[in-house]
């Protein structure tokens, strides 16, 4: 997942401080690593190096909530016990406020009564972009 640097890199760049002309082409940059990592994540079959992803943005938060879920919801295809993967997801979900509060609810639901299947299903139809027309 080498475009995940990319993005950790641009994210700490103080756009308001750059020029209009620089500032455009640092979102083109950003916007096609976004598109690189979607793209790659549809064959990464490494369940650590999703999970190494995801620990560091536990610390930095500089990943994409979009690219975040799906980056999840991968390893969540992943793995086999799914259980703690689910429960951070879900915990991942309420730290962004109302807009996933739902979904986070019902997959920590579904795991407190050992619905591991329904807690799975819940969490792969979560949609970052539920309020777009």
């Amino acid at each position: 997942m080498d475009y995940v640097e990319t993005i950790r890199t641009l994210q700490l760049i103080n756009w308001a401080a750059l020029k209009e002309n620089e500032a455009e082409k640092v979102e083109l940059e950003f916007n096609l690593a976004i598109k690189k990592i979607e793209k790659e994540l549809e064959s990464v079959q490494d369940a650590v190096l999703l999970k190494k992803v995801i620990e560091q943005d536990e610390s930095e938060f500089l990943l994409p909530i979009g690219t975040m879920i799906r980056i999840y919801q991968r390893l969540i295809r992943l793995v086999e016990d799914k259980r703690s993967v689910l429960a951070n997801f879900a915990s991942y979900l309420l730290i962004f406020g109302v807009d996933w509060e739902d979904e986070a609810k019902q997959i920590n639901a579904a795991l407190d009564t050992a619905y591991t299947e329904k807690a799975t299903h819940i969490a792969l139809i979560v949609n970052y972009d539920k309020y777009q027309s």
